[in-house]
């Protein structure tokens, strides 16, 4: 039995660990939006169905021998399928859908391998019950196959992305993948061998030791295998946009829900009595509770608070799903039926999140609908369960008490939603991530404004006052980097000037009326907003052009634009797009500088300190360093805390008063970062290990010691 249980370890290792690297590889083509993970996470739900409904087909209706060799071709297949190469050009264009861009580029890349490996774990358990001295407990390999799995996520960001670049990442992978086809062959090999016996005599191999006429499992336990795994792939994926996107931007926040996910499969299927339903579901109903008054509460609890919180009810939930699941389990002859049904709830509850929501939605409402309806589930099946407390309202003063908090859960959730609606004026929804215009300060004329904020995080804010409309707000004020490059490198004479990411387009209000703007900006909502709900481009002075489209994939095709200002503003948040920091992507920055040019780059970002790696591209290019970190004062509620970066080989406008008083020296500097290139990037090394938040207008900014 050790054979198939080292099976299932490393298959589930490869399955897990092949996810981030494919990520890895997307990222760049589609413009490091954070949504290419949630849809590679249905890629894999996708093709775990597969695998499950391939492991299905064939130990219904083929003899352990047969099931050997036809699992063998595809093991060849998928080793034929070698080396991994993932890239834009393998699927033609789908007219601008980049989700199903991402499916279709996945399928054609890696399909066959992660199909294969998507059928370990049903299989192994149904080869380990048959022949000879059966597996009893089979189960319990599927707890093991989410341990190795637990283990390949939590691994990769902390042990393998900082010392392996990515084609060394895919190639060991690939030797990884050798190595499981032939231990799966040889696992086989021995289940052909230990059936031997029986299939000689013209006895079945099932397992000896259990009923073989059982009936079938009945239509309403076959829905709960359904509906249980679909509410916890729903909340799965739902919790992981509303703390990653919503709540905090911090960099491998992600790990901890699909950590949490892959732990409660594990826990409740090693051992039953881990999963107690007397305490789970009252537990899980008070921390949903509990998730109620963060969300309504959160200008005033502190962002640890919050993340645990939401961990807490959503580990609940899913111990409360998977619990339920195991006492549900059918005997091993239906086992694989079951495991379908399992990948079908997982895909039904993934695909909800990544396709339907957005369309939905112009929010994360679906977090909400997740935590209400893992319950829900929970209590319709206590209702119908005999051996429940809550048997058709048998305990009724446990039923009032369950109702009443859902009750109070769901109010509460429209409360919370309704919340802002007086201020809120516009929201969107899109794969590039949430946009919402909100107005505050309404009855006050000199404080009224305009903001803009993808999920949490300010793109933009104007204020109303005719005095103030046109004044540089935000990240972008007279002190900051932004500001005072543009006052003062070459004020009198026409500039050309590429602004990568756009936001409201605060920075044309430096322009001159012989200046001309180029802006870079891939998500689509972020120009029509910008052009809908703000002035900037309509009043601006210069001459203002939008490309639309990845700021780096678009200068790679350009002619040298010949610009005296490049800017990189595309650092808010933990969805950090690497590709734009890479040496590869300032050798094409550095074509289109005009000589004496400066480039400049925001970095403003409570988690990472991006520093030591614009730094080690300067000296690659042999450019100057000035860093300006600009922290405004108490009354200046129109401004954001900034951190910039100017690269240049003008020496004199580096060392000009006004750049000079304003640059900050830090010992960081003097030490070269890490050298990121296509192939390497790594961002747990550049972790800060101190910062400090302040809220001012709504919005979350940063201040250091």
């Amino acid at each position: 039995m050790a054979l198939y249980a080292w099976t299932v370890l490393l298959g589930s290792f490869l399955l897990f660990e092949v996810q981030p690297i494919a990520g890895k590889y997307l990222l760049p083509m589609f413009g490091g939006s954070p949504s290419v993970w949630t849809v590679c996470l249905l890629f894999f739900q996708a093709f775990l169905l597969g695998g499950y409904a391939y492991a299905h087909v064939l130990t219904r209706y083929a003899g352990p021998r047969l099931q050997a060799g036809v699992h063998a071709l595809l093991l060849l297949m998928s080793v034929a399928c070698l080396p991994v190469t993932i890239r834009l050009d393998r699927v033609a264009d789908l007219g601008g859908r980049p989700v199903l861009q991402v499916l279709a580029i996945l399928a054609v890349s890696i399909g066959v391998p992660v199909l294969a490996l998507s059928a370990t774990s049903p299989l192994m358990q149904a080869w380990a019950t048959l022949g000879v001295a059966p597996l009893r407990r089979p189960y319990r390999l599927y707890a093991l196959s989410n341990v190795a799995g637990l283990v390949a996520v939590a691994s990769y960001p902390f042990l393998v992305e900082p010392v392996f670049s990515r084609t060394l990442q895919a190639k060991v992978w690939c030797l990884g993948m050798t190595g499981y086809a032939l231990l799966c062959l040889s696992a086989g090999v021995v289940t052909v061998w230990r059936t031997r016996d029986t299939l000689e005599a013209g006895l079945s191999a099932a397992n000896p030791g259990e009923d073989q006429t059982a009936r079938r499992p009945g239509a309403r336990r076959v829905l709960a295998w359904l509906c249980l795994p679909a509410c916890s792939s729903l909340l799965l994926m739902a919790v992981t946009n509303k703390i990653c996107q919503d709540v905090a931007p911090v960099p491998f926040l992600w790990l901890l829900p699909l950590c949490l996910y892959l732990a409660s499969w594990a826990i409740c299927f090693d051992r039953p009595q881990w999963y107690v339903r007397q305490w789970c579901l009252p537990a899980m109903l008070i921390a949903v509770m509990g998730v109620c008054a963060v969300l309504i509460l959160r200008a005033y609890l502190a962002v640890q608070v919050q993340i645990g919180v939401c961990a807490l009810a959503f580990l609940l939930c899913c111990l409360g799903c998977h619990g339920e699941l195991v006492r549900l389990q059918p005997p091993t002859r239906h086992l694989t039926a079951f495991y379908l049904m399992i990948g079908l709830g997982g895909l039904l509850g993934g695909g909800f999140v990544a396709v339907a929501a957005p369309l939905l939605f112009n929010d994360y409402r679906e977090f909400q609908i997740g935590l209400l309806l893992c319950p829900v589930v929970l209590l319709v099946l206590c209702f119908n369960d005999r051996a429940s407390r809550l048997y058709h309202g048998r305990d009724r003063r446990a039923w009032a008490f369950l109702v009443c908090a859902l009750l109070i859960s769901a109010l509460a959730f429209q409360q919370e939603a309704v919340r802002f609606s007086g201020n809120r004026r516009c929201a969107a929804r899109n794969f590039f991530g949430t946009l919402t215009v909100y107005e505050f300060a309404l009855k006050n004329p000199l404080r009224r404004h305009s903001l803009l904020q993808n999920g949490n995080v300010t793109h933009g804010l104007q204020a109303w006052d005719p005095q103030r409309r046109l004044l540089p707000t935000s990240y972008y004020g007279e002190q900051s980097g932004a500001g005072l490059l543009l006052r003062h490198l070459r004020p009198e004479v026409p500039r050309h000037i590429g602004v990568v990411g756009m936001g409201i387009g605060t920075l044309v209000a430096y322009g001159k009326a012989s200046d001309r703007f180029r802006f870079y900006e891939i998500n689509p909502e972020v120009s029509k907003v910008a052009a809908a709900h703000f002035s900037y481009l309509a009043e601006a002075r210069a001459h203002v052009t939008i490309v639309p489209g990845d700021g780096r994939l678009s200068l790679e095709r350009e002619a040298p634009q010949g610009f005296d200002i490049l800017v990189l503003d595309v650092f808010t948040s933990d969805a950090i797009p690497v590709h734009v920091l890479t040496r590869e992507a300032f050798s094409v920055y550095q074509k289109h500088l005009n000589s004496g040019g400066v480039m400049l780059v925001n970095i403003s970002n409570p988690h990472l300190d991006l520093t030591p790696v614009i730094r080690t591209a300067a000296l690659q290019m042999g450019m100057r360093v000035a860093v300006i970190v600009h922290i405004p004062a108490p009354n200046e509620w129109w401004l954001n805390g900034s951190h910039w970066v100017m690269l240049s080989t003008n020496d004199e406008f580096l060392s000009s008063p006004a750049i000079a008083a304003a640059t900050r020296a830090s010992p960081k500097l003097a030490a070269v970062g890490p050298f990121w290139t296509d192939d390497y990037t790594a961002l747990f090394p550049l972790l800060k290990r101190r910062c400090h938040f302040r809220l001012k207008g709504g919005t979350q900014t940063e201040t250091r010691e």
